[in-house]
């Protein structure tokens, strides 16, 4: 059998100097960042061929997946894989869990970065590990160590990634020679869990010459779905960051007042109508990209589960993801900065 995790990985970049750099060039520098690493063996790294030479730009601010600012950059068919030992003392330290306490089952893992046409995913198979593991811990151990270890190598690369990170299940694959070859390849049975949900998948014994090449099978079967899920969580991410900053606007509107404020005059005739113009900026840019993201989830979302043209295991994850985005009183908030703005204008008059 095979116990794995799911998460979402990427490597971004550094803020520095501006200039451009090639898709090779950032292949290569994944290499040679990863290999330096004595804990790292068997790093593969490649792409599309047909997009190896052309040029992006690195001049800052370069997007992070960690402040909800999307996969940068996305490369097509970006297919990255190595080996990592991390010994127990040391996931004990990274987890802060009693050697004793551990349940990665193993201390030689295997992760698959890749990005999906929704963007990056991860997987981490923790090698040897059975049903008693929980592969979700080894997703954890592997991003602790990789955000721990990645700073200090001198490289223009940032290990990055999104929460929910590792995705809420594990994954285990086991082979099955009571079906047939006249069933579906994989079949997937869900038990919820507290915590992390279970989620079993069964393969024909014979389908694959090998349980790695059936694992590899299964993960580009689920990787749609899976990358599907984590650009939900993305949008949701980047709503939570755009909305603080109208919420930090309009605390500040808020401190001018309160009648122990001392806002210097200088500060209620330039900053104040500057932060209401911003304001009303950021409410509108906010609307706009709401109204986008709706319709775009909702078309990704027919593509993969209503057009019957792919096989799909995970539809209650995405499901519940969708169903607990929050709702942002973008109307109530709206309606106060008029009130103020207007509260405002009245006392300059």
């Amino acid at each position: 059998m095979k116990a794995f995790g799911v998460g979402c990985f990427h490597f971004s970049l550094k803020n520095g100097e501006p200039r451009t750099i090639s898709v090779r060039d950032y292949v290569e520098e994944i290499i040679r960042t990863l290999e330096s690493l004595a804990t790292i063996s068997d790093v593969k790294c490649g792409c599309d061929e047909s997009v190896a030479d052309l040029e992006f730009d690195i001049s800052p601010p370069n997007p992070r997946l960690i402040d909800g600012e999307g996969c940068y950059p996305k490369i097509q068919f970006f297919d990255l894989r190595f080996c990592i030992y991390i010994p127990s003392r040391i996931q004990s330290e990274l987890i802060d869990l009693p050697e004793g306490c551990l349940d990665t089952g193993s201390e030689n893992f295997r992760v698959w970065m890749l990005h999906d046409w929704h963007g990056p995913l991860a997987y981490v198979e923790a090698i040897g590990a059975g049903f008693d593991s929980k592969p979700s811990s080894a997703v954890r151990v592997v991003r602790e160590y990789l955000e721990r270890e990645i700073p200090k190598v001198e490289t223009f690369l940032d290990f990055d990634f999104l929460g929910p990170s590792p995705f809420h299940a594990d994954f285990y694959l086991k082979l099955d020679k009571d079906r047939n070859s006249g069933e579906e390849i994989f079949e997937a049975q869900i038990t919820p869990k507290p915590g992390y949900d279970q989620v079993v998948f069964s393969c024909i014994e014979n389908a694959f010459s090998s349980k790695n090449e059936a694992l590899e099978s299964l993960c580009e079967e689920i990787s749609q779905e899976l990358a599907f899920f984590y650009d939900l969580n993305l949008k949701e991410s980047g709503r939570i960051h755009r909305w603080s900053e109208i919420q930090e606007i309009l605390h500040t509107i808020l401190s001018f007042e309160d009648r122990s404020s001392k806002k210097s005059l200088k500060d209620r005739l330039i900053l104040k109508p500057k932060l209401f113009r911003d304001a009303f900026k950021n409410i509108g840019l906010f609307k706009g990209q709401n109204i986008f993201d709706k319709s775009e989830i909702a078309r990704n979302y027919d593509s993969i589960y209503e057009s019957d043209k792919h096989n799909t295991y995970l539809k209650l994850f995405v499901d519940k993801e969708i169903s607990e985005h929050s709702t942002y009183p973008v109307e109530e908030t709206s309606e106060l900065f008029r009130y103020f703005d207007q509260k405002t204008s009245k006392l300059f008059e």
